[in-house]
């Protein structure tokens, strides 16, 4: 068989000569290096070409936005024939809009207030609306100045968390509505309440001039308008009122989006921020009644700055002056970075030769984990309140409690008057009941999995649900 076996210079039928192996240079390793270098360069360079072009498009959709804001307030005229080009003329502030109020809106702006250390309880909500019909034939003045006082505000305060007021995260201003008096209503009533100001008379008052002239029957076309539109629908929706319902809402508008057009950003800004750009005094933000009525005379000044100076000498300066600001931004920024990650590499040569060996095991030793944060419990409107001295049951292998405090399981309402809880399944039985295991006493029937916390009242009535309550309320739209 070794006799059989073919030899090194053995070829078969049409197969090709191979050519002699060479040793491997450090020229051909320096250039595949080079070509490797190179693929992941082009891979870059089509990554960021996709993600500019995805860029431009969100861009396109945000400017499409404030043009039909501008058209909605008569400061821009529709293009009829799309295959046209070209923008409308600017405005004059001292005469009415020269465009007609595309679709005769009514702009119905939200704000919404929750507790910052438990987002789920909402403390205000504001509401905001503007009739584009009393706009025709009025000037808007410097910035929409003379059209601010054609908006009309509600406050409304939720009575079961009129003592929750903001001061850690943000300074909250429950009590300073400056547009109004605030109303106080139940929380399973606020969702009505804010539905009937998505229906004419839109939020108006007794007294107010616009009372004599609706039509209660008219469907009016509205928009929704907000500073962070999507997160004031999310808190409307868990209210109780979806504004993704309502039939006769035209579309959705962001104040936040306006600024970006016009000011050429890609992050958003906050509503203080830009009422400082327009010198806008805005007083006690943070009040729900203010923040949206702030929001409506953000978006008229906006809107009316750029309609007045539009295709002018002083807009392009005012572009060509922001480029370069951002652009000496920018080289600064740069520069200090540079710096930044040289110093300290040199610091070190003259100090010290380098010291003990470092263990492996050091090295490989694992980072403390963070322990993760409780989730705030839901209260479900239904779980049952007990009065008596409970007691608490833990099981955990042997059944063991550990000393602690505990919560309820999906009301987040305080439960016990002693300490006591316990790891695994814990049941407060408000009813007097012994349990097994180390416990303390407990108000409330509830259960829970988990570790808990709680400390609870010791003269609840029976049956009475605690002020941070969330009932179940019914769907408005």
């Amino acid at each position: 068989m070794a006799e059989n076996a073919p030899t090194g210079d053995f070829r078969a039928a049409c197969e090709p000569i191979h050519r002699t192996l060479e040793p491997h240079t450090l020229e051909e390793f320096k250039q595949l290096m080079e070509n490797v270098a190179e693929a992941q360069k082009a891979k870059n360079k089509a990554n960021k070409a996709k993600k500019q072009q995805e860029r431009l498009g969100k861009n396109k959709s945000m400017v499409d936005q404030f043009k039909r804001a501008q058209r909605h307030l008569g400061l821009r005229d529709s293009i009829r024939d799309l295959s046209l080009s070209g923008s409308s003329p600017a405005i004059d502030p001292s005469t009415p809009a020269p465009f007609p109020f595309d679709q005769s809106v009514v702009f119905v702006c939200v704000d919404v207030e929750s507790y910052e250390r438990a987002h789920h309880k909402i403390t205000e909500v504001g509401v905001a609306t503007l009739d584009t019909r009393e706009l025709v034939s009025v000037p808007p003045g410097e910035d929409g100045k003379a059209w601010r006082g054609k908006i009309r505000a509600r406050h409304f305060r939720i009575n079961e968390h009129r003592h929750l007021v903001n001061s850690d995260f943000v300074t909250g201003h429950p009590d300073g509505f400056e547009f109004g008096k605030s109303t106080f209503v139940p929380l399973k009533e606020a969702a009505q309440h804010v539905a009937t100001c998505f229906h004419a008379p839109f939020g108006a008052q007794d007294g107010d001039d616009f009372l004599s002239h609706y039509d209660p029957t008219e469907k009016r076309n509205l928009i929704f308008l907000g500073h962070d539109t999507l997160g004031d629908v999310r808190y409307l929706q868990q209210l109780g009122y979806d504004p993704m319902r309502v039939e006769n809402i035209l579309e959705a508008m962001d104040t936040a989006t306006m600024y970006r057009v016009w000011n050429r950003e890609q992050q958003p800004t906050g509503l203080g921020r830009i009422l400082q750009k327009f010198d806008i005094a805005g007083w006690n933000l943070h009040n729900a009644g203010n923040d949206a009525v702030y929001t409506v005379q953000a978006m008229l000044a906006i809107c009316v700055r750029e309609a007045t100076i539009r295709g002018s000498p002083e807009l392009d300066n005012l572009r060509e002056n922001e480029k370069a600001a951002r652009l000496q931004t920018a080289l600064e920024d740069a520069e200090q970075r540079v710096m930044d990650d040289a110093e300290g590499w040199s610091d070190h040569e003259a100090a010290g030769d380098g010291g003990v060996p470092v263990p492996l095991a050091s090295v490989l030793a694992p980072k403390p984990t963070q322990p993760k944060a409780q989730t705030i419990p839901q209260y479900d409107g239904t779980s049952d309140f007990g009065t008596g001295s409970g007691r608490v049951q833990g099981s955990l292998g042997s059944g063991d409690s550990q000393r602690g405090r505990g919560y309820r399981a999906r009301g987040g309402h305080r439960g016990g008057t002693g300490q006591g809880a316990s790891r695994g399944r814990v049941q407060i039985d408000g009813h007097g009941q012994p349990g097994g295991g180390i416990g303390s006493r407990g108000r409330a029937y509830s259960q829970l999995q988990g570790r808990g916390i709680g400390r609870g009242r010791p003269d609840s009535p029976r049956n009475v649900p605690a002020s941070e309550a969330i009932p179940q309320v019914q769907y408005h739209w």
